[in-house]
């Protein structure tokens, strides 16, 4: 983490999962890789590696409103990494390059949906306040509440919400630098309808008990300690995976979270990374309490045959009982 930062409480979108024991006793191949299916709500912040350009923000500059970094070429949504050749860990580093540039042009290098982009930018004075400004809303780190999908106890790591954080405005991954787990709490549910998709609410505070390393468009990775539930499962392989009945895990409730039944249809085994196939609620209690899938149900646990199978990631906005899921193949060759 960049900083030491105070306990603060979060009310964002929650992913939910449930702790569970498949009671199927099978012979398991020598190989197979046994992990505790998630359980607890989790907290995370992370710190970019870099600052983002969150949106334009125009000041008066002799009477006109203007934004040099709109003119200079930059959008919404790009991550600035270096001013005049120095890394900009913070906004502190780019308003250091700024003050120093008085207003000469400056070589700003940005992160653009994983490449990388250089742009001649010249701040301007501003009528307010007679400083020079860039004119933009900036971000250096972001915060959400997730799930844990698995676990491993062998090695403290775990994989959560089966999709990876991107930024809104352009829905690019966000390149960071770290980020810390917190302990979660969920506050309330927003039902879901066709075409105005619902969503988990929930909280967190207190001590990070974990780190995230890497943020994938497959999930978000890590470490995390004080996990005390160490009932596993097998992992299943993506050829595994079968049409048919199944079972998400998933918190909906205050209290612990439960097992609800749903059918995985329209398989793709077709080599890509995320959305391998649907999964459709058919518990008439989940679909009674959230409509079907709703936003913060990402990193729901897939059970079928006893086994761990992937995670469940997006809602089909127009059809909310309906969403994808990832193969946990895919998570743990992220991971």
């Amino acid at each position: 983490m960049k900083r030491n930062k105070p306990s603060r409480k979060f009310f964002l979108t929650v992913l939910c999962v449930l702790w569970m024991v498949c009671g199927n006793s099978s012979v398991l191949a020598a190989n197979e890789r046994m992990l505790a299916v998630g359980g607890e709500l989790f907290g995370v912040e992370l710190d970019l590696d870099g600052i983002l350009l969150s949106e334009y923000a125009p000041f008066p500059v002799r009477g006109d409103e203007r934004s040099p970094v709109q003119e200079a070429g930059l959008l919404p949504g790009d991550l600035i990494c270096e001013v005049n050749g120095v890394k900009t860990d913070d906004l502190s580093d780019f308003t250091e390059q700024l003050n120093v540039s008085n207003g000469a042009p400056m070589s700003v290098t940005v992160e653009r949906a994983g490449e990388k982009k250089s742009f001649v930018l010249e701040a301007c004075l501003s009528d307010e306040d007679h400083g020079y400004h860039a004119g933009f809303w900036a971000r250096e780190s972001m915060a959400g509440v997730g799930t844990v999908t698995y676990y491993d106890p062998e090695n403290k790591s775990f994989g959560g919400l089966g999709h990876g954080v991107c930024d809104t405005n352009a829905e690019a991954l966000l390149p960071i630098e770290n980020g810390g787990v917190f302990s979660a709490r969920l506050q309330s549910v927003v039902r879901g309808a066709a075409g105005a998709p619902g969503e988990l609410r929930a909280s967190f505070e207190g001590e990070a008990k974990g780190l995230v390393r890497k943020n994938t468009a497959q999930g978000v990775f890590g470490s995390l300690d004080g996990n005390e539930r160490r009932f596993t499962v097998p992992a299943a392989n993506a050829d595994e995976v079968k049409e048919g009945k199944a079972q998400i895990v998933c918190t909906v409730d205050e209290g612990e979270p439960r097992t609800y039944d749903v059918a995985i249809s329209e398989i793709k085994h077709d080599g890509r990374a995320t959305k391998n196939f649907i999964v459709t609620v058919t518990d008439e209690a989940l679909l009674e309490k959230t409509g079907g899938i709703v936003q913060g149900m990402s990193g729901s646990p897939i059970i079928q045959n006893g086994k761990l199978v992937g995670a469940l990631t997006h809602v089909l906005v127009r059809h909310p009982e309906s969403g994808y899921g990832i193969f946990l193949e895919n998570m743990l060759a992220a991971a």
